[in-house]
């Protein structure tokens, strides 16, 4: 089993991301505290200093030994500056050093006496930053907001492939980024030297790995490079972390995961499982409400279309699986008009005011890609309701009482595509219970037995139950229509088989995805124990929650376990890469003059400092697109390895793309509208993703929900 050494000036920020990410695969780590060379390096044997022996036998009992500090500008002192005694530590039984952003900067005077004179990187000096840094990103202040920025396409020597990947070597205090200058005459001879150790795979004693892909828009110097070999000592770009507090499931993102599954692969430290990357949307057919730009509704659902189509697609090609959350509720719940998030409405539009046959028959195309996807299993789908009426915009038990709830009903199923009806338990005019009693403890402390009085008994998976003392008119008669107490197991059941029964109507084979039992609540409200009981009892197996589940209403329980497990049942925490920051109203591409803030992706995720690239386009274009897809490839990628939690987008927030040739590759000439570049965020990032997972495949491969949980089981269970 490998283990691995994590060497920072504390425990907090992205020293604690490294340890999770390892932990996440299997990988054994132990913590070594230091900055001061003259106070030494803590760890779990004692202090040791840095440049003796006892030190160097510490460090040959591990496979690597990662050095990580959350911020260095290389305008200041900060350094992990003991870690510069050991770069003269090149032996073969000596382990790979990891040096992650080191600042070995002139200002930092720390690390003077380590330096060797055949040191291959220019020290980065603010005296003379034209000569020995390469400030990447055409000056971008990108470390304020390293989030959404820089946009970076680093070329890997040893794959010969090119990734958008966060890169950042360096930084300066005004929050511009640089990348390393090489010092050619060292690199040309470190070039000649022969060197023996077993990450040397050139047999050489230095290795140029990384440089910036030429761009059309950027010149940077011939010695410009992001990563370096020198001799077992890896310069390698920096990681960075927002969460200050050591917590077992991290919910703040890690932009960096790549360059850390990157560096393990150079060290050759071999994970002991890898982690699946997977992906959802929600709302795979929906409209876009108050459009500026002219797009129809039938556009709308078009451009879903394509999307559901491509993902489809793309996981036929790579094993990858897709979980879609349609938007449930509306075949018993729904107004009498055409409204946002209403699956059931679209394909049975012109019932609705406001729909019209072509918007039927758009819509139908998209679900029965959804259809066919979910029977084959690339494109599995669940239950997704909105339609609690509070300001949090739905979601399992959002208010105290469900006023005027409408339950499922046998008039209800009229539908092509289950022409027979559904028949489930709890739908109209069965007569049901639907409030719960005034007392409920586990059978064997039950003071009564079912069947005495009112006495029911409730199964579990943690036991039985037994309830009674049940209010008056606590059952349903034949009415389908009532004001549903909220929070009970009783609710649970009525709201989910409602759910339930409306995807049977509309011809999938269940609601729950499949044999993955998952799927994504709506607004992420996951609703208390009560639901995950229900859920259990009706297939599912994880829901994906925020921790606060049902944040911002009336309720009884405010958050989920802090492990995110309940009784075995999952929860997973998520990342979303949507281009409009608010769904409902659809997204406006790369970017539109005019659009509301935040409804496209420069004004969203902050691409461009003066949030406008008509100017010198297409070059603000193109600069515009590397920062989209160093954000949504980093955060996707986070949330499958770090969170291990889900990556999802609204389809119509994605909308923004050329519908004459909707899966082209973006190139600055194709345009959407007219002077508006065409992107497909679903598609460039996909095939990205593509290649990552090419560049690491012995730490990623493509999967599941169903995957991602056995590896929750293996660290979490």
């Amino acid at each position: 089993m490998p283990k691995v050494l994590i060497v920072s000036e504390s425990y907090r920020n992205s020293a604690q991301y490294v340890a999770v990410l390892l932990r996440n695969l299997g990988i054994q780590y132990d913590f070594a505290i230091g900055d001061s060379p003259s106070i030494g390096l803590q760890t779990h044997i004692g202090l040791l200093a840095p440049n003796s022996t006892d030190c160097r036998n510490y460090l040959r009992q591990y496979d690597a030994v990662i050095i990580v500090r959350n911020s260095q500008p290389f305008d200041l002192a900060l350094s992990v500056r003991l870690a510069g005694a050991w770069l003269q530590w090149t032996e073969p039984e000596d382990p790979p050093k990891l040096y992650f952003g080191w600042n070995f900067s002139v200002t930092a005077t720390g690390v003077n006496p380590y330096i060797p004179p055949d040191f291959p990187l220019v020290r980065p000096n603010n005296a003379d930053i034209p000569n020995t840094v390469a400030i990447a990103d055409n000056n971008i202040n990108a470390q304020s907001t390293f989030t959404g920025r820089p946009g970076t396409y680093p070329r890997l020597h040893r794959e010969n492939i090119s990734i958008y990947t966060p890169s950042a070597c360096t930084h300066h205090s005004d929050g511009r980024i640089a990348y390393w200058r090489l010092n050619t005459d060292n690199h040309s001879s470190l070039a000649d030297t022969l060197y023996t150790h077993r990450v040397a795979l050139n047999n050489r004693a230095g290795e140029i790995l990384a440089t910036p892909t030429p761009q059309p828009d950027e010149n940077y110097p011939t010695n410009t490079v992001i990563a370096y070999r020198y001799y077992n000592n890896f310069f390698l770009p920096m990681m960075r972390g927002g969460d200050p507090i050591y917590v077992h499931i991290k919910r703040v993102p890690f932009p960096d995961a790549f360059w850390l599954l990157y560096g393990l692969k150079l060290s050759g430290v071999q994970p002991a499982w890898k982690l699946p990357i997977y992906f959802e949307t929600d709302h795979p057919l929906d409209l876009a409400a108050d459009r500026i730009d002219g797009t129809t509704t039938v556009e709308v659902l078009n451009a879903c279309t394509y999307i559901i189509d491509y993902m489809r697609d793309f996981c036929r090609r790579t094993g990858m699986v897709v979980h879609h959350a349609v938007v449930t509720s509306a075949m018993a719940r729904a107004g009498g008009s055409l409204g946002l998030g209403q699956h059931w409405q679209y394909i049975h539009a012109t019932r609705y005011s406001g729909g019209t046959p072509e918007i039927e028959q758009t819509a139908r195309r998209c679900h029965e890609i959804l259809i066919a996807g979910h029977r084959e299993g690339t494109t599995p789908c669940g239950i997704h309701d909105h339609s609690i009426a509070t300001d949090q915009g739905g979601g399992f038990w959002k208010s105290l009482t469900y006023t005027g709830f409408r339950r499922h009903s046998a008039t209800h199923y009229n539908s092509p595509y289950n022409p027979s009806g559904v028949n489930l338990p709890l739908q109209a005019p069965n007569d049901v219970r639907y409030r719960k009693g005034q007392c409920c403890v586990k059978r064997e402390h039950s003071p009564v037995q079912p069947g005495t009085g009112d006495a029911t008994l409730i199964p579990s998976e943690s036991g039985d139950y037994v309830e009674w003392n049940y209010p008056s008119n606590s059952m349903t008669g034949a009415a389908v229509q009532f004001d549903l107490p909220a929070g009970s197991l009783q609710a649970a059941r009525m709201v989910i088989e409602s759910n339930i029964a409306e995807m049977l109507a509309m011809g999938f084979p269940d609601g729950h995805g499949g044999e993955h039992g998952y799927t994504n609540c709506a607004s992420n409200s996951s609703g208390g124990p009560a639901y995950w009981q229900a859920a259990r009892e009706y297939g599912y197996k994880a829901f994906r929650s925020s921790y606060d589940c049902n944040v911002g209403s009336h309720h009884e329980l405010n958050t989920i376990p802090p492990n995110y497990i309940w009784d075995g049942f999952h929860f997973l925490p998520y990342n979303t890469i949507d281009l409009a920051s608010l769904p409902q109203y659809g997204g406006y591409g790369l970017y539109y003059p005019g659009a509301p803030s935040g409804r496209d992706a420069v004004s969203s995720w902050g691409l461009d400092n003066a949030g406008d690239i008509t100017s010198d386009y297409p070059n603000t274009a193109r600069r515009a697109y590397r920062r989209a897809l160093c954000y949504s490839v980093s955060r996707w990628l986070g949330a499958n390895t770090t969170l291990l939690g889900a990556c999802y987008v609204h389809p119509a927030a994605n909308i923004g793309f050329n519908l004459s040739n909707p899966n082209a590759r973006f190139d600055g000439i194709l345009e959407w509208k007219p002077g508006l570049p065409h992107f497909n965020n679903i598609v460039e990032t996909f095939e990205e993703m593509y290649l990552v997972v090419q560049v690491l495949s012995d730490y990623l491969f493509f999967g599941s929900v169903s995957d991602l949980i056995k590896v929750r089981e293996k660290v979490m269970g």
